[in-house]
């Protein structure tokens, strides 16, 4: 069966229609574009709507005509619907109890009208244009019918009169939703004089109903663009955020890094000068106690050995202590150079400083000392620092070995990856008690090894470490001690490191 022109109008028309709220509905499920989810209601009537109309420009029967005007009239009925709900919230009056209630007598009459008695005579109105070769065929309405078709139409022409206020006042897109609207009423007035036979034109209504949905997608995209340049506005204002945050924080914590530094290097004078004024403020006693015995006549003091041995003393760890912090201090110099160093023989000689070669009341009569140490394994610097590191980590720890058993050192090394070493040194008994842990948790903290006298102590040789790059990991577990240290591998080409003059 051939198609002629008005049905394939109508059909291309409503496929157009249909297609459009197809792309619509997808728009719809997210955020502030679910308010335009009616367009889908508004642009599916159309469609359907325009297709229908290819019944009425065809031969079907009369049963068959009037069941396609009753479907047409319940499309104008959701189309109306629609529309005065999208306008409510577009425009934002009326409120929902009345927006509601509008759209329901909408839906209502659209129901009727398909469904209902009365609404057509049963006859077929036939409308002719022989020179266009046009041939319409409808269902004819009963005055009750045309009444409720008033009703319902007069709802579309109070959103119109909506549009028309909100162009007046200049509201964004109100023009454009006018336009969509007026072709409506323009295609109805042009199709209501044609059947009233005021003029011999064919129906448009089905055409215009169609093309109303191009104003709607022009809405859309403008607010779709809308939306994607307030979206990379926001996107490009986080990033701005973030930068300049990042920034802040980045320079608070080098803020924060300065603060602890000179906190430390504070903590570490004040130590210091603890260790040498103590001794200091005695050596100076004791040479003012022989300078007043002098000076009232000469007489040497019956006590001059023992001041004398008491001032040398006291000299002796003034020169310690200001030994031991030039030692490290060149350590610490030494260990940025480009240089490496064989773990292992660092490791045997911490073990032969503060465990094989030590002796004393305070120490266990055994320790076992077990060294798991690659030979292949080389660090990054000149070793000392590390050696005087681990002394002062084994001193401690001998220090707390209980005397009534054997007990047993285990010093192991591993390479984890390319760049990292972990030493660790495991004792089978608690050698840190809580008031140590807490002191190594400050950098240069004056805390002191097993050995009597002045020293910088296990906290200022790992704060070094830490300083230079190093990780510390202090556990107890089960009854043991482990001090695990990370450290920085040495790449292959670097050099043995060369001899260090005092």
């Amino acid at each position: 069966m051939e198609i002629s022109l008005p049905s394939a109008l109508s059909l291309a028309t409503g496929l157009f229609a249909v297609y459009t709220a197809v792309l619509l509905f997808g728009f719809f499920s997210v955020g502030r574009w679910q308010q335009h989810r009616h367009f889908v209601a508004i642009a599916l009537s159309a469609g359907i709507f325009a297709a229908l109309e290819a019944v009425h420009t065809e031969p079907f029967s009369a049963a068959a005509q009037i069941a396609a005007s009753r479907w047409q009239l319940a499309c104008a009925a959701v189309h109306v619907a629609g529309w005065t709900a999208y306008s409510a919230r577009d425009l934002g009056s009326p409120g929902k109890p009345a927006r509601r209630t509008l759209v329901g007598i909408a839906l209502g009459l659209g129901g009727y009208l398909a469904l209902g008695p009365g609404i057509f005579t049963g006859a077929i109105q036939v409308l002719e244009i022989p020179s266009l070769a046009y041939v319409y065929r409808a269902g004819d309405l009963t005055r009750f019918g045309l009444t409720l078709l008033f009703l319902l139409c007069s709802g579309m022409v109070i959103t119109c009169l909506r549009y028309v206020k909100a162009t007046a006042e200049r509201r964004p897109q109100a023009v454009t939703h006018l336009c969509a609207l007026l072709l409506l009423v323009a295609g109805a007035l042009i199709d209501v004089s044609t059947l009233a036979g005021l003029l011999s034109f064919p129906r448009v209504l089905q055409t215009c109903v169609a093309l109303s949905v191009l104003p709607i997608a022009v809405v859309l995209t403008v607010r779709w663009r809308q939306d994607v340049l307030e979206h990379e506005q926001l996107q490009l204002s986080l990033e701005k955020k973030i930068v300049d945050r990042t920034r802040d924080l980045t320079e608070t914590q080098r803020a924060l890094g300065r603060t602890e530094k000179l906190a430390a290097v504070g903590r570490l004078a004040g130590g210091m000068a603890h260790e040498i004024n103590n001794p200091g403020a005695a050596l100076i006693a004791n040479l003012e106690y022989l300078s007043l015995g002098l000076e009232r006549g000469g007489k040497i003091p019956a006590d001059l050995g023992v001041t004398v041995s008491e001032s040398l003393h006291s000299a002796r760890r003034i020169a310690r202590t200001v030994r031991q912090l030039l030692m490290l201090s060149r350590a610490a110099i030494a260990e940025s150079e480009g240089h490496s160093f064989e773990l292992a023989t660092v490791v045997s000689l911490a073990v032969r400083t503060a465990v094989r070669t030590k002796t004393g009341p305070a120490l266990p009569e055994l320790i076992l000392v077990n060294e798991d140490v690659p030979k292949e394994l080389r660090l990054r610097g000149r070793g000392q620092l590390l050696e005087q590191a681990l002394c002062e980590v084994l001193e401690q720890l001998v220090a707390a070995a209980p005397p009534s058993r054997v007990s047993h050192l285990k010093m192991r090394a591993v390479l984890e990856d390319s760049v990292r070493v972990r030493l660790c040194v495991e004792a089978d008994f608690r050698g840190l008690s809580t008031e140590t842990r807490a002191l190594l948790a400050e950098p240069f903290q004056g805390g002191r090894g097993a050995s009597p006298g002045p020293s910088l102590g296990l906290s200022a040789s790992l704060g070094l470490l830490r300083t230079l790059g190093s990780e510390v990991e202090l556990e107890e577990k089960d009854g043991c001690t482990i001090v695990t240290l990370l450290l920085e591998a040495a790449p292959v080409s670097l050099p043995p490191p060369a001899a260090i003059k005092d």
